[in-house]
């Protein structure tokens, strides 16, 4: 059901998977990847977590996908960065702080001031 490792280099694929430190390389699972620091690209079924602040990744889920630290790309219904350096596209965005651009129906960042369709997070 749910691998769990301490380092993934390479490929994961299956149910689940999670690192308890870090990941480089493709993750694929039909649920859900959740990793501390996650270099590369994350594909799930349903949700990817990212719970360090340092990762440069794409994450691809249909519904969430969230990250302490991130450069790159997240794409999901909900995405939300704490500390963005990218672009999020989706149907709500949030980045706290960073640099970087959001497309979706609602973007919030630390302003306060949401924005529909597109927003910069500053």
């Amino acid at each position: 059901w749910t691998s769990v490792y301490e380092d993934v280099y390479g490929v994961d694929v299956g149910l689940s998977g999670e690192s308890i430190k870090e990941t480089g390389g493709v993750a694929v699972n039909v649920f859900n990847n959740t990793t501390r620091d996650f270099y590369g690209i994350a594909v799930a079924g349903l949700w990817n977590r990212t719970l360090g602040n340092d990762s440069s990744a794409l994450q691809v889920a249909p519904m969430f996908n969230f990250a302490e630290g991130l450069e790159g790309v997240q794409i999901g219904i909900f995405n939300r960065a704490k500390e963005l350096h990218g672009v999020q596209i989706g149907v709500y965005n949030l980045a706290v702080s960073g640099g970087g651009l959001q497309i979706g129906l609602w973007n919030d960042n630390s302003s306060g001031m949401g924005s529909p369709i597109l927003g910069i997070v500053f």
